[in-house]
């Protein structure tokens, strides 16, 4: 059956964003779906979200507000939320700062039987060479700007070769980030990964 990659039962998600005043970032947040269902089951939180897109990110600003006056509507909390412009392998925060990272990340490849078949979408999709330069860098970002010892970050793809590799970039790990689980998704009628990675102690 389908699950919701924030769906508040899956103990991945439920146990990285319990917690009230948490910093919860995503990097590659397209128009705004998951920080915005994160938002509605986790009202306690602060959610940045920002794409490379600046049409996409006005698309995000647009839901982000209609969903904010849904809930204030109903007599719904809503969290504080910020979208922005930014490039997700230089994020615009300091390292240690943030408590979660939340993000269904690009991912381009729907299928390749016989060599690669991208995706058609619009002028934000990257390529399987982008992605292969794009994992690596983003992973470090996310290294650098989660909190030690604390840290999380969820993170779905469907690009899992590249997400192994990047998790096992040297200057990846040198950030302390490992990762704890993997976890099949169905979303869209496509399986997809969920990896949940832990900011440990470096050296």
């Amino acid at each position: 059956h389908e699950v919701s990659a924030v769906d508040p039962a899956a103990p991945p998600a439920a146990y990285a964003l319990r917690g009230q005043g948490l910093v919860v970032v995503d990097p590659c947040c397209g128009v705004g779906t998951l920080p915005i269902e994160a938002a509605t089951a986790f009202p306690g939180a602060t959610f940045l979200a920002g794409d490379v897109d600046g049409e996409v990110v006005e698309a995000a600003r647009a839901n982000m507000a209609h969903a904010r006056n849904v809930c204030q509507g109903q007599g719904m909390p809503w969290p504080l939320m910020e979208v922005h412009e930014w490039d997700a392998s230089q994020l615009p925060m300091e390292a240690g700062s943030v408590d979660v990272v939340l993000s269904d990340l690009p991912w381009g490849v729907r299928e390749s039987p016989a060599g690669v078949r991208l995706l058609q979408g619009p002028k934000g999709s990257r390529s399987a060479p982008s992605l292969r330069k794009l994992y690596p860098t983003l992973l470090r970002e996310v290294g650098r700007v989660l909190k030690q010892g604390s840290g999380r970050a969820l993170l779905v793809s469907g690009a899992r070769k590249l997400m192994w590799e990047a998790l096992a970039d040297p200057q990846v790990l040198a950030t302390g980030l490992q990762l704890q689980s993997q976890r099949t998704l169905v979303i869209g009628g496509m399986h997809v990964l969920l990896f949940t990675l832990a900011k440990g102690q470096t050296g």
